[in-house]
């Protein structure tokens, strides 16, 4: 009688778990051929992603699959949730092909009394550090401190191949108001080797009668290098938003002190121009690059000084959703009309709301060299 009484509590209870539980996903795939089998290569590319997300009591589990020609080339797991007061996330990455681990990233926070305490653990094959932080605010003051043990503050990676519990940062931020100045960050930094560095910047100093021009500054005091105090002055092109759009940089001399020269504004260089607007549900864009060095800032390609694009979105059969995209690219070295270059079409159809096709194409002045097929799932 017992055991079925238990038996009993635990179908029930897992009934209850089971009703509040959720599993969506998507599978999403992408093959890229080239039809004139360049380099007797006719298969370029493929891509194909399955994510599949369990969710249950405000947790969760994330499953992450990456395959490509190659084959399965990614594995990724994800969990993320609260635990009373904590909110904590964790991800572990493999390499499939190499059957290797490649890296564990756990990162965990509460708050209590208005101060957030943070923290993160990474464990990779050739080591593991952690680092130890808190952050709050009081008025117009907001504070953060973050300990670094074996962790590179700036890539994020491991400093050393360690185990150990080795101690290598400790870097204070502040941000403050101060006289006009809305907002101050100062960072202070110490390392194992002692006084780091401490540094204030200010950014959105604005140029009297140059509405379209602000500086910003930053001063940095580093001891035992030589330098000691360097002034870095950079200036900031801002013009008003429209359907115009200039590209442009200020072609400037020195800038830091000492040694540099005072910040000197030779003048303003336009790179390019671009013009984007929608006219009936319709999106017309088209960019121009006047220097070669910034084709690709400007059009996207390194090749091309001019895009122009035609886009539209709309809804598809039962709840899906159209998307069309033709791009044409121009260059100063095509025997094509125009001087064009390259032309890319792309559109996806949803047919429902959980199923969508895909399609592209890429033409150049030697004919069709991509033709793109794919298609997403979800559930």
């Amino acid at each position: 009688m017992k055991r079925a009484l238990v038996l009993t509590f635990v179908l029930i209870l897992g009934l209850g778990i089971a009703a509040s539980a959720q599993i969506k996903g998507q599978w999403c795939t992408d093959v890229v051929i080239d039809p004139q089998g360049t380099g007797g290569v006719y298969f370029t590319s493929f891509a194909s992603t399955l994510s599949v997300d369990y969710t249950v009591g405000g947790w969760t589990f994330n499953s992450k699959s990456t395959f490509a020609l190659t084959g399965w080339t990614g594995q990724v797991f994800n969990v993320n949730g609260t635990l009373g007061a904590f909110t904590i996330g964790s991800i572990l990455t493999f390499n499939p092909s190499t059957a290797l681990f490649t890296s564990w990233k756990t990162t965990g926070s509460v708050s209590i009394a208005g101060v957030t305490f943070d923290g993160m653990w990474l464990l990779m094959p050739t080591g593991s550090g952690f680092t130890l932080g808190a952050s709050g605010a009081s008025g117009p003051l907001t504070a953060a401190a973050i300990a670094y043990f074996n962790v590179n503050p700036t890539t994020g990676g491991l400093i050393q191949s360690s185990y150990c519990v080795c101690w290598d940062y400790l870097i204070m931020t502040f941000h403050f108001p101060f006289c006009c100045v809305e907002d101050v960050a100062m960072a202070i930094s110490f390392s194992h080797a002692g006084f780091d560095y401490v540094s204030f910047s200010v950014v959105g100093i604005p140029v009297p009668g140059i509405d379209w021009l602000t500086l910003s500054a930053a001063l940095k005091f580093t001891p035992g290098t030589g330098v000691g105090k360097l002034l870095t002055i950079t200036p900031t092109v801002s013009f008003p938003v429209g359907c115009f759009k200039l590209y442009s940089h200020l072609d400037t001399t020195g800038g830091a002190f000492p040694g540099a020269g005072d910040l000197v504004i030779n003048g303003l260089s336009i790179d390019g121009i671009a013009l984007t607007c929608t006219i009936g549900g319709v999106k017309f864009s088209d960019y121009s690059s006047i220097s070669p060095a910034y084709n690709l800032t400007i059009t996207g390609d390194a090749a091309y000084w001019e895009k122009f694009c035609i886009e539209s979105a709309a809804d598809s059969c039962c709840g899906g959703a159209f998307t069309f995209k033709v791009c044409m690219w121009f260059t100063d070295q095509s025997a094509q009309l125009f001087d064009l270059g390259k032309t890319t079409i792309a559109l996806s159809y949803g047919i429902g709301s959980n199923f969508t096709v895909k399609s592209s194409l890429t033409v150049l002045s030697t004919g069709v060299t991509a033709w793109g097929v794919g298609f997403c799932v979800t559930f």
